[in-house]
């Protein structure tokens, strides 16, 4: 399922979500992003030091509340596997991902990049546990709490995490908190990566929602460009960078295409599906 929702085209994407929905199969929606951004962004990795990536200035020790290693998918496809028998329904997707356990607390110095921006997913590794566990996704800026996500349980899995860096921050720090518990935190980060002023993510549609009137459209799109030269009563700065400016209309131009595309009229999502021999029946 989540390769055939990852292949379709974007207006059929919700019509493949709709069947995995059906089924109780959770479909991963790939992290919208600036064109061309993703080759460029910097992944952080625990081991893997190459041009594109961010290895850890701190200790494994201060990485791995379990001190028993670590487990890691890099970004060139090779898997580093040290404790590896927890499985989780991403690790084949994802062509990145970080797994440990909490409390854990790693640290980048960020200080050779422009970032301003961190994403990635958030997966509790531990099914085992049942609802036992909980933990929580905090970022520091040079010891200045930047970013904390709400307290996250197992029917969390797959949230995605994105937010601002300050500019010229030196030392960029993600601690995951396991609240106390010390059990069964295991967790993994997927798709980590760092991006520069000029290779931010897309924000979700609620931010580029400029009016606010329920739909990215080209009325949000000519509120931003106005911003660009005048004052205005609408928030603009939509990747919070500080300033609105030329990636601010590319973001809400980007949504409003997506939301343009996903409108659009198509076969599949006009006819009304009861049974597998009509889903075959359209050439699926």
């Amino acid at each position: 399922m989540q390769e055939w929702y990852n292949v379709v085209d974007s207006q059929d994407k919700k019509f493949v979500q709709a069947i995995a929905e059906a089924m109780s199969i959770n479909i991963l929606s790939p992290i919208p992003v600036v064109e061309t951004a993703m080759q460029n962004a910097v992944s952080l990795t625990f081991t893997h030091k190459s041009p594109n990536s961010l290895v850890p200035i701190n200790s494994i020790d201060e990485w791995d509340g379990w001190l028993n290693g670590i487990w890691e998918k890099h970004p060139n496809g090779i898997t580093t596997n040290r404790n590896g028998y927890i499985e989780f329904p991403e690790m084949r997707e994802w062509s990145h991902w970080m797994y440990c356990h909490a409390h854990s607390i790693v640290k980048y110095d960020i200080s050779g990049g422009n970032y301003a921006r961190y994403s990635s997913y958030f997966v509790l590794a531990d099914p085992k546990c049942g609802g036992g566990t909980s933990m929580q996704f905090i970022a520091h800026a040079d010891g200045a709490e930047i970013y904390r996500s709400k307290e996250l349980y197992l029917a969390d899995n797959g949230i995605y995490i994105e937010f601002s860096i300050p500019l010229n921050t030196r030392i960029f720090t993600i601690e995951i908190d396991d609240l106390g518990s010390n059990g069964c935190d295991h967790y993994v980060l997927g798709e980590p990566q760092l991006f520069s002023k000029e290779q931010v993510p897309l924000a979700n549609f609620a931010d580029a929602d400029i009016n606010k009137d329920g739909q990215v459209d080209l009325s949000d799109v000519k509120i931003v460009r106005i911003a660009m030269q005048n004052s205005t009563s609408h928030h603009t700065d939509v990747n919070g960078d500080g300033v609105t400016d030329e990636l601010d209309l590319l973001i809400v131009k980007g949504k409003a295409h997506e939301a343009i595309a996903a409108a659009a009229p198509s076969l599949i999502r006009r006819k009304r599906l009861t049974t597998w021999g009509e889903l075959k029946s359209i050439g699926f």
